[in-house]
């Protein structure tokens, strides 16, 4: 996972960029942040240095792209033990249904999408997606039938 983390950390710099220069002109507190921070530091009591929703959703994104289902499990329960924000982010939520999709998981993305508390346009659309991706189209209808 550590070599996800170092492939997309350019990307999470962009991502991140403007305010972490802003952070890092005068720092916080007195303290200077860390530009690129690592998930799963649990031991750095700065919670500015920790990733933000938008990191875990990048990293999900690239475990979607590279189709590593082993890694974007783990990164879910990661997600899930530290952080709680599946239930704070429906981004990161709608992105999980994405990635497990893209990887042929589309059992386990169905099941986060029934367990989603509030179903949106974009959700739907995710998982119609991942559907279409594992070419079972007439699953799709399946879903309105419920």
């Amino acid at each position: 996972l550590k070599s996800l983390l170092c492939e997309i950390a350019e990307l999470r710099v962009m991502v991140h960029g403007s305010s972490v220069s802003t952070r890092n002109r005068g720092g916080v507190g007195g303290r200077r942040h860390h530009l690129v921070s690592d998930p799963w530091n649990e031991k750095d009591e700065d919670p500015n240095s920790q990733a933000s929703p938008i990191a875990f959703v990048e990293l999900l994104k690239a475990c979607a792209m590279k189709k590593d289902l082993h890694e974007g499990v783990r990164l879910h329960a990661h997600i899930l033990e530290h952080h709680g924000l599946l239930q704070k982010s429906p981004h990161i939520a709608t992105t999980l249904i994405s990635m497990y999709a893209k990887c042929g998981a589309i059992t386990k993305a169905r099941q986060l999408f029934w367990e989603l508390p509030v179903r949106d346009v974009v959700s739907w659309n995710a998982l119609i997606a991942g559907y279409a991706q594992q070419g079972q189209p007439h699953e799709v209808f399946n879903l309105f039938e419920r």
